[in-house]
């Protein structure tokens, strides 16, 4: 017993002394972090326990109770102060840099570092119960295998097979029937359908003539060695669509409709060109031609997402090795807040940045545009895959919506922006359409 006793001590002698030596080398990289931040970038005084986080806008009562308007508003007087970036502690530990100019936009998203989950500050892990490791949450060999998988799903020619069920969504969109809407969508045979599929047809054939669905295309998928996709991988796939093209296609529509609210001068030259492109036509259906010719429209929505970016910040960590940019460092391991919102704000990069200019995008300008000043959808090997689907289907929505009603803002109703995962309005956002023929 008491060589068994000896033995046990000395296990938990060397696991405790094991533990100190891992927690000492944390704590020097954590340092080693800090200091070249504090050498590097600018910034606002930090304390050493909580760093930044008192000066995060949305801890401050006042500003949370007049709204998320106060904490974009501190967002362009920091973008204002320190248009090419600035260190930002997150607490004790949670040591990185925010990003919103295109020279660190550029340095980090050219990469795929991964997403940051740590457990003292959980970014993006409140959704891996939901999304498990689909695109938007996975790094590595398993993000590179999947997302070649997956490309195949939005290729040119597979976009073209959706025009039909855009424009029937928009058909029931522009009907006002949204128990319907939600019927066809969610009711239980039709689950119950989709299961089905999976169990009685793992891998669909391939039909020309009918449009090929994002779950059949994943089934069909192979790597060079034969493999397809899990069960597991298919569901986050899945997961991850419909999150982000969901929530991130409702808020993009319904800030471009805001605009054009706002901006009626705007919105006559886009419903001209659109009555332009339609003009002779029974049938108000969207062909995949017809968004090609919708050029004034398309500038609105870019301006629409610049002013408005439906994910105005994600995050990244430098993993792979120190960054250098505008003679700073960004070290290995710090975390990096690319502000897409401040970004799209900066006076350095977009003058009159809060005016609606949708001429910045017109052919003769966006030639000077950085290819990572203007990124609603990302950039670099991590950008949205999925962003010429969801620029498609609302060309087709907004074209439809326009060509039909004329939109007006509610008087009595005062929109307030609200900070999280995706761009919205705290108290809704409330329009008047009014039929114009």
């Amino acid at each position: 017993m008491a060589e068994l006793a000896s033995i046990l001590s000395l296990g938990l002698v060397a696991a405790l002394t094991y533990a100190v030596c891992v927690l000492v080398r944390y704590v020097q990289s954590k340092r080693r972090i800090r200091g070249i931040l504090i050498k590097h970038w600018p910034g606002l005084p930090d304390h050493w326990l909580y760093g930044n986080l008192h000066q995060n806008p949305m801890r401050d009562p006042k500003i949370r109770a007049a709204g998320s308007e106060e904490g974009l508003r501190v967002w362009r007087e920091m973008t204002v102060k320190f248009p090419r970036g600035y260190r930002w502690f997150h607490g004790a530990l949670g040591m990185g840099v925010v990003a919103n100019h295109p020279d660190i936009m550029r340095a980090v998203m050219k990469g795929s570092d991964p997403k940051p989950f740590l457990k003292f500050m959980p970014s993006y892990s409140f959704l891996l119960p939901w999304l498990g490791y689909g695109l938007l949450l996975a790094s590595g060999d398993t993000w590179f295998r999947n997302r070649r998988l997956i490309t195949h799903a939005f290729h040119f020619e597979i976009l073209k097979t959706y025009m039909t069920i855009y424009n029937k969504a928009t058909d029931i969109l522009l009907r006002q029937s949204p128990v319907r809407y939600c019927g066809e969508c969610n009711h239980p045979r039709q689950q119950r359908s989709c299961f089905r599929e999976k169990e009685t047809d793992p891998e669909p054939a391939k039909s020309k003539d009918q449009p090929q669905d994002f779950l059949g295309i994943l089934l069909a998928a192979r790597d060079e060695d034969g493999k397809g996709l899990t069960d597991l991988e298919i569901r986050n796939e899945v997961d991850t669509f419909l999150f982000e093209g969901h929530d991130t296609t409702a808020s993009s529509l319904t800030w471009m409709l805001y605009a054009m609210a706002t901006n009626p001068e705007h919105q006559r030259k886009v419903q001209e060109e659109i009555d332009e492109v339609m003009e002779g036509r029974e049938s108000e259906v969207i062909q995949w031609e017809d968004l090609g010719k919708f050029n004034y429209l398309i500038l609105c929505l870019k301006e629409a997402m610049r002013l408005y970016p439906p994910v105005p910040l994600i995050q990244r960590i430098v993993a792979e090795k120190d960054i250098m940019v505008h003679d700073r460092l960004i070290p290995k391991g710090a975390m990096v807040d690319l502000n897409i919102y401040a970004l799209h704000h900066n006076p350095e990069i977009w003058p009159n940045s809060m005016e609606f200019i949708p001429d910045r995008f017109a052919p003769e300008n966006a030639v000077d545009i950085d290819p990572f000043a203007y990124v609603p959808f990302s950039a670099g090997p991590r950008n949205c895959i999925g962003q010429n689907f969801a620029l498609n289907e609302e060309k087709v929505i907004l074209a439809r919506v326009l060509r039909r009603f004329h939109i007006e803002l509610d008087p009595d109703h005062k929109v307030v922006a609200r900070l999280q995962l995706v761009y919205k309005a705290t108290n809704d956002i409330k329009l008047k359409l009014k039929p114009r023929f």
